[in-house]
Protein backbone atom coordinates (compact mmCIF):
# COMPACT_ATOMS: atom_id res chain seq x y z
CA UNK A 1 0.00 0.00 0.00
CA UNK A 2 2.76 2.43 0.88
CA UNK A 3 5.03 3.51 -1.92
CA UNK A 4 6.56 6.50 -3.62
CA UNK A 5 4.67 8.47 -6.22
CA UNK A 6 7.01 6.77 -8.68
CA UNK A 7 5.89 3.25 -9.57
CA UNK A 8 9.35 1.88 -10.39
CA UNK A 9 10.75 -0.95 -8.30
CA UNK A 10 13.89 0.92 -7.28
CA UNK A 11 11.78 3.74 -5.88
CA UNK A 12 9.80 1.35 -3.77
CA UNK A 13 12.97 -0.36 -2.57
CA UNK A 14 14.45 2.98 -1.52
CA UNK A 15 11.33 3.72 0.46
CA UNK A 16 11.39 0.34 2.14
CA UNK A 17 14.89 1.07 3.39
CA UNK A 18 13.38 3.94 5.33
CA UNK A 19 10.11 2.20 6.24
CA UNK A 20 9.35 -1.49 5.89
CA UNK A 21 6.07 -2.11 4.12
CA UNK A 22 4.39 -3.46 7.19
CA UNK A 23 5.68 -0.72 9.49
CA UNK A 24 4.52 1.97 7.07
CA UNK A 25 1.16 0.31 6.93
CA UNK A 26 0.79 0.02 10.69
CA UNK A 27 1.45 3.75 11.04
CA UNK A 28 -1.22 4.77 8.56
CA UNK A 29 -3.71 1.97 9.16
CA UNK A 30 -4.50 3.36 12.57
CA UNK A 31 -5.55 6.63 10.97
CA UNK A 32 -7.71 4.98 8.33
CA UNK A 33 -9.16 2.59 10.87
CA UNK A 34 -10.19 5.57 12.95
CA UNK A 35 -12.96 5.81 10.39
CA UNK A 36 -13.99 2.32 11.49
CA UNK A 37 -14.32 3.38 15.11
CA UNK A 38 -18.08 3.20 14.73
CA UNK A 39 -17.90 -0.34 13.35
CA UNK A 40 -19.64 -1.74 16.41
CA UNK A 41 -22.77 0.24 15.56
CA UNK A 42 -23.38 -1.81 12.42
CA UNK A 43 -25.90 -4.00 14.19
CA UNK A 44 -27.11 -1.45 16.73
CA UNK A 45 -30.69 -2.21 17.78
CA UNK A 46 -33.53 0.25 17.72
CA UNK A 47 -35.63 2.09 15.18
CA UNK A 48 -35.93 5.74 14.37
CA UNK A 49 -37.91 7.50 17.08
CA UNK A 50 -41.00 9.62 16.70
CA UNK A 51 -38.96 12.56 17.94
CA UNK A 52 -36.54 12.08 15.08
CA UNK A 53 -39.38 11.98 12.56
CA UNK A 54 -40.85 15.14 14.04
CA UNK A 55 -37.58 16.97 13.53
CA UNK A 56 -36.57 15.60 10.15
CA UNK A 57 -39.48 13.77 8.60
CA UNK A 58 -39.35 10.16 7.46
CA UNK A 59 -35.80 8.89 6.88
CA UNK A 60 -34.94 8.24 3.20
CA UNK A 61 -36.05 4.77 2.17
CA UNK A 62 -32.67 4.14 0.51
CA UNK A 63 -30.77 4.90 3.72
CA UNK A 64 -31.01 2.20 6.33
CA UNK A 65 -29.02 0.78 9.23
CA UNK A 66 -27.32 -2.53 8.63
CA UNK A 67 -29.57 -4.25 11.15
CA UNK A 68 -32.57 -3.38 8.96
CA UNK A 69 -31.18 -5.09 5.84
CA UNK A 70 -31.84 -8.73 4.92
CA UNK A 71 -29.82 -10.97 7.20
CA UNK A 72 -27.69 -12.45 4.41
CA UNK A 73 -26.73 -8.98 3.17
CA UNK A 74 -25.91 -7.56 6.60
CA UNK A 75 -23.92 -10.66 7.53
CA UNK A 76 -21.85 -10.44 4.34
CA UNK A 77 -21.07 -6.76 4.87
CA UNK A 78 -20.09 -7.40 8.48
CA UNK A 79 -17.82 -10.26 7.42
CA UNK A 80 -16.18 -8.11 4.75
CA UNK A 81 -15.63 -5.31 7.28
CA UNK A 82 -14.01 -7.78 9.67
CA UNK A 83 -11.83 -9.15 6.87
CA UNK A 84 -10.73 -5.65 5.86
CA UNK A 85 -9.93 -4.83 9.48
CA UNK A 86 -7.80 -7.98 9.80
CA UNK A 87 -6.00 -7.29 6.51
CA UNK A 88 -5.18 -3.74 7.57
CA UNK A 89 -3.82 -4.71 10.97
CA UNK A 90 -1.83 -7.83 10.17
CA UNK A 91 1.63 -7.69 11.68
CA UNK A 92 3.59 -9.42 8.91
CA UNK A 93 5.50 -7.75 6.10
CA UNK A 94 3.07 -6.46 3.47
CA UNK A 95 3.86 -6.30 -0.25
CA UNK A 96 2.09 -4.30 -2.98
CA UNK A 97 -0.05 -7.29 -3.99
CA UNK A 98 -1.48 -7.53 -0.48
CA UNK A 99 -2.04 -3.81 -0.45
CA UNK A 100 -3.98 -4.01 -3.69
CA UNK A 101 -6.14 -6.73 -2.15
CA UNK A 102 -7.01 -4.30 0.64
CA UNK A 103 -8.01 -1.68 -1.91
CA UNK A 104 -10.18 -4.20 -3.77
CA UNK A 105 -11.92 -5.24 -0.55
CA UNK A 106 -12.61 -1.60 0.29
CA UNK A 107 -14.01 -1.08 -3.23
CA UNK A 108 -16.28 -4.10 -2.83
CA UNK A 109 -17.58 -2.82 0.49
CA UNK A 110 -18.34 0.58 -0.99
CA UNK A 111 -20.32 -1.01 -3.83
CA UNK A 112 -22.30 -3.14 -1.38
CA UNK A 113 -23.13 -0.26 0.93
CA UNK A 114 -24.06 1.99 -1.98
CA UNK A 115 -26.36 -0.68 -3.41
CA UNK A 116 -28.12 -1.69 -0.21
CA UNK A 117 -27.90 1.41 2.00
CA UNK A 118 -27.87 4.20 -0.56
CA UNK A 119 -25.21 6.69 -1.61
CA UNK A 120 -26.15 9.19 1.09
CA UNK A 121 -26.24 6.82 4.05
CA UNK A 122 -23.50 7.69 6.52
CA UNK A 123 -21.76 4.32 6.38
CA UNK A 124 -21.61 4.57 2.59
CA UNK A 125 -20.07 8.03 2.91
CA UNK A 126 -17.62 6.58 5.44
CA UNK A 127 -16.67 3.75 3.08
CA UNK A 128 -16.16 6.20 0.22
CA UNK A 129 -13.91 8.41 2.34
CA UNK A 130 -11.92 5.40 3.52
CA UNK A 131 -11.33 4.20 -0.04
CA UNK A 132 -10.21 7.68 -1.12
CA UNK A 133 -7.73 7.80 1.76
CA UNK A 134 -6.38 4.33 1.00
CA UNK A 135 -5.79 5.22 -2.64
CA UNK A 136 -4.08 8.44 -1.65
CA UNK A 137 -1.76 6.56 0.68
CA UNK A 138 -0.41 4.63 -2.31
CA UNK A 139 1.36 7.75 -3.58
CA UNK A 140 2.74 8.99 -0.27
CA UNK A 141 6.44 9.86 -0.16
CA UNK A 142 8.82 8.88 2.65
CA UNK A 143 8.55 12.43 3.99
CA UNK A 144 4.76 12.18 4.14
CA UNK A 145 4.98 8.80 5.85
CA UNK A 146 7.34 10.28 8.40
CA UNK A 147 4.75 12.98 9.08
CA UNK A 148 2.09 10.33 9.59
CA UNK A 149 4.31 8.59 12.10
CA UNK A 150 4.79 11.90 13.88
CA UNK A 151 1.00 12.42 13.81
CA UNK A 152 0.54 9.11 15.63
CA UNK A 153 2.99 10.15 18.34
CA UNK A 154 1.29 13.53 18.74
CA UNK A 155 -2.14 11.91 18.89
CA UNK A 156 -1.09 9.59 21.71
CA UNK A 157 0.49 12.52 23.54
CA UNK A 158 -2.68 14.62 23.30
CA UNK A 159 -4.85 11.72 24.46
CA UNK A 160 -2.60 11.06 27.45
CA UNK A 161 -2.45 14.71 28.50
CA UNK A 162 -6.23 15.06 28.14
CA UNK A 163 -6.84 12.02 30.34
CA UNK A 164 -4.51 13.51 32.94
CA UNK A 165 -6.33 16.84 32.83
CA UNK A 166 -3.24 18.64 31.51
CA UNK A 167 -5.19 20.62 28.95
CA UNK A 168 -2.75 23.51 28.58
CA UNK A 169 0.17 21.16 27.95
CA UNK A 170 -1.86 19.38 25.27
CA UNK A 171 -2.41 22.53 23.19
CA UNK A 172 0.89 22.58 21.30
CA UNK A 173 0.85 18.91 20.20
CA UNK A 174 -2.84 19.30 19.28
CA UNK A 175 -2.00 22.30 17.09
CA UNK A 176 0.87 20.41 15.48
CA UNK A 177 -1.52 17.57 14.69
CA UNK A 178 -3.75 19.97 12.78
CA UNK A 179 -0.80 21.24 10.75
CA UNK A 180 0.08 17.69 9.71
CA UNK A 181 -3.53 16.86 8.86
CA UNK A 182 -3.79 19.90 6.61
CA UNK A 183 -0.53 19.15 4.80
CA UNK A 184 -1.35 15.47 4.29
CA UNK A 185 -5.09 15.45 3.64
CA UNK A 186 -6.02 19.03 2.76
CA UNK A 187 -8.28 21.47 4.60
CA UNK A 188 -11.61 19.86 3.67
CA UNK A 189 -11.14 16.49 5.33
CA UNK A 190 -12.75 14.62 8.19
CA UNK A 191 -9.44 14.30 10.03
CA UNK A 192 -8.95 18.06 10.00
CA UNK A 193 -12.44 18.48 11.47
CA UNK A 194 -11.69 15.95 14.21
CA UNK A 195 -8.39 17.62 15.11
CA UNK A 196 -9.97 21.09 15.16
CA UNK A 197 -12.75 19.80 17.39
CA UNK A 198 -10.25 18.22 19.78
CA UNK A 199 -8.31 21.48 20.03
CA UNK A 200 -11.54 23.39 20.62
CA UNK A 201 -12.49 21.03 23.43
CA UNK A 202 -9.08 21.55 25.05
CA UNK A 203 -9.69 25.29 25.10
CA UNK A 204 -13.23 24.79 26.37
CA UNK A 205 -12.02 22.65 29.28
CA UNK A 206 -9.81 25.56 30.32
CA UNK A 207 -12.66 28.05 30.12
CA UNK A 208 -11.09 29.91 27.19
CA UNK A 209 -14.31 30.00 25.23
CA UNK A 210 -13.31 32.74 22.78
CA UNK A 211 -10.54 30.51 21.43
CA UNK A 212 -12.73 27.41 21.41
CA UNK A 213 -15.70 28.76 19.45
CA UNK A 214 -14.09 29.38 16.01
CA UNK A 215 -12.39 25.98 16.16
CA UNK A 216 -15.61 24.13 16.97
CA UNK A 217 -17.53 26.12 14.36
CA UNK A 218 -14.93 25.35 11.70
CA UNK A 219 -14.95 21.66 12.63
CA UNK A 220 -18.73 21.60 12.22
CA UNK A 221 -18.54 23.39 8.87
CA UNK A 222 -16.05 20.86 7.50
CA UNK A 223 -18.09 17.92 8.81
CA UNK A 224 -21.22 19.28 7.13
CA UNK A 225 -19.41 19.78 3.83
CA UNK A 226 -17.53 16.49 3.80
CA UNK A 227 -19.84 14.08 5.64
CA UNK A 228 -23.27 15.68 5.41
CA UNK A 229 -26.05 16.54 7.82
CA UNK A 230 -26.89 12.96 8.85
CA UNK A 231 -23.44 11.58 9.74
CA UNK A 232 -22.73 10.70 13.40
CA UNK A 233 -19.51 12.74 13.33
CA UNK A 234 -21.55 15.79 12.34
CA UNK A 235 -23.79 15.04 15.31
CA UNK A 236 -20.78 14.92 17.63
CA UNK A 237 -19.62 18.30 16.34
CA UNK A 238 -23.09 19.76 16.88
CA UNK A 239 -23.08 18.40 20.43
CA UNK A 240 -19.62 19.85 21.14
CA UNK A 241 -20.60 23.32 19.93
CA UNK A 242 -23.81 23.11 21.96
CA UNK A 243 -21.73 22.24 25.03
CA UNK A 244 -19.66 25.38 24.50
CA UNK A 245 -22.79 27.52 24.41
CA UNK A 246 -24.28 25.77 27.46
CA UNK A 247 -21.13 26.35 29.47
CA UNK A 248 -21.50 30.06 28.75
CA UNK A 249 -25.20 30.11 29.64
CA UNK A 250 -26.21 30.67 26.01
CA UNK A 251 -29.07 28.20 26.26
CA UNK A 252 -31.06 29.48 23.28
CA UNK A 253 -28.10 28.81 21.00
CA UNK A 254 -27.34 25.42 22.53
CA UNK A 255 -30.79 23.79 22.50
CA UNK A 256 -31.36 23.47 18.71
CA UNK A 257 -27.86 22.06 18.28
CA UNK A 258 -28.52 19.40 20.92
CA UNK A 259 -31.85 18.57 19.30
CA UNK A 260 -30.26 18.16 15.89
CA UNK A 261 -27.44 16.04 17.34
CA UNK A 262 -30.04 13.79 18.97
CA UNK A 263 -31.95 13.36 15.72
CA UNK A 264 -28.78 12.39 13.87
CA UNK A 265 -27.76 9.83 16.48
CA UNK A 266 -31.22 8.27 16.69
CA UNK A 267 -31.53 7.95 12.93
CA UNK A 268 -27.98 6.85 12.18
CA UNK A 269 -27.19 4.67 15.18
CA UNK A 270 -30.50 3.92 16.91
CA UNK A 271 -32.45 5.10 19.94
CA UNK A 272 -30.57 2.86 22.36
CA UNK A 273 -27.04 3.30 21.04
CA UNK A 274 -24.59 4.61 23.68
CA UNK A 275 -23.74 7.65 21.54
CA UNK A 276 -27.37 8.72 21.71
CA UNK A 277 -27.04 9.18 25.47
CA UNK A 278 -24.68 12.17 25.16
CA UNK A 279 -27.09 14.73 23.66
CA UNK A 280 -29.87 13.39 25.90
CA UNK A 281 -27.75 13.88 29.01
CA UNK A 282 -26.50 17.29 27.95
CA UNK A 283 -29.97 18.52 27.01
CA UNK A 284 -31.20 17.35 30.40
CA UNK A 285 -28.47 19.37 32.09
CA UNK A 286 -29.42 22.40 30.01
CA UNK A 287 -33.05 22.22 31.13
CA UNK A 288 -31.96 21.67 34.72
CA UNK A 289 -29.76 24.78 34.60
CA UNK A 290 -32.84 26.77 33.57
CA UNK A 291 -34.98 25.31 36.35
CA UNK A 292 -37.11 23.34 33.88
CA UNK A 293 -37.01 20.17 35.92
CA UNK A 294 -40.01 18.48 34.31
CA UNK A 295 -38.29 18.64 30.92
CA UNK A 296 -34.93 17.56 32.32
CA UNK A 297 -36.00 14.41 34.16
CA UNK A 298 -37.09 12.17 31.25
CA UNK A 299 -33.98 13.09 29.28
CA UNK A 300 -31.62 12.28 32.15
CA UNK A 301 -33.47 9.06 32.96
CA UNK A 302 -33.34 7.92 29.35
CA UNK A 303 -29.61 8.73 29.11
CA UNK A 304 -29.01 6.69 32.28
CA UNK A 305 -30.97 3.70 30.95
CA UNK A 306 -29.04 3.73 27.66
CA UNK A 307 -25.69 3.89 29.43
CA UNK A 308 -26.58 1.15 31.89
CA UNK A 309 -27.62 -1.12 29.04
CA UNK A 310 -24.93 -0.24 26.51
CA UNK A 311 -21.92 0.69 28.64
CA UNK A 312 -22.49 -1.33 31.79
CA UNK A 313 -23.70 -0.67 35.32
CA UNK A 314 -20.24 0.37 36.51
CA UNK A 315 -18.97 2.48 33.60
CA UNK A 316 -17.79 6.07 34.19
CA UNK A 317 -20.52 7.27 31.84
CA UNK A 318 -23.16 5.50 33.92
CA UNK A 319 -21.72 7.13 37.04
CA UNK A 320 -22.02 10.53 35.37
CA UNK A 321 -25.67 9.93 34.54
CA UNK A 322 -26.39 8.68 38.06
CA UNK A 323 -24.81 11.80 39.51
CA UNK A 324 -26.70 14.12 37.16
CA UNK A 325 -30.08 12.54 37.89
CA UNK A 326 -29.35 12.56 41.62
CA UNK A 327 -28.48 16.27 41.43
CA UNK A 328 -31.81 16.95 39.72
CA UNK A 329 -33.71 15.24 42.54
CA UNK A 330 -31.62 16.96 45.22
CA UNK A 331 -32.29 20.41 43.78
CA UNK A 332 -36.01 19.68 44.03
CA UNK A 333 -35.70 18.42 47.61
CA UNK A 334 -36.41 14.82 46.57
CA UNK A 335 -33.71 13.43 48.82
CA UNK A 336 -35.09 9.89 49.04
CA UNK A 337 -34.76 9.52 45.26
CA UNK A 338 -31.38 11.25 45.14
CA UNK A 339 -29.50 9.33 47.85
CA UNK A 340 -29.32 5.84 46.27
CA UNK A 341 -28.26 7.35 42.96
CA UNK A 342 -25.44 9.28 44.63
CA UNK A 343 -24.41 6.13 46.49
CA UNK A 344 -24.24 4.12 43.27
CA UNK A 345 -22.24 6.85 41.53
CA UNK A 346 -19.83 7.07 44.46
CA UNK A 347 -19.36 3.30 44.48
CA UNK A 348 -18.47 3.34 40.78
CA UNK A 349 -16.05 6.23 41.19
CA UNK A 350 -14.44 4.54 44.18
CA UNK A 351 -14.01 1.33 42.21
CA UNK A 352 -12.37 3.27 39.37
CA UNK A 353 -9.86 4.75 41.81
CA UNK A 354 -8.81 1.38 43.26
Amino acid sequence: MIRNASSDTSGRSTQCILFSWWMCWMVVAGMVLADLSIREVLAAPGTTSEAARDHQGRPPSSATRLSELPEAVSRQIEQDEDRLHQMMTQQNRMDPIQVQAIIQTAESLLRARSKYQGDQWWETIEARQRLTDLRKLLSFTPAQLAELEKWTELNEQVRRLYREGKYKEALVPAENKIDIDRRIWGEEHKRVAESLSNLGMLYMQQGTYAQAEPLLQRALTIALEVLGLTHPTTGINLNNLAELYRYQGQYAQALPLYERALVISEQALGETHPNTAAPLNNMGELYQAQGQYAQAEPLLKRALAIREQGMGLTSPETAQSLNNLAALYRIQGQYVQALPLYQRALAIDGHELE
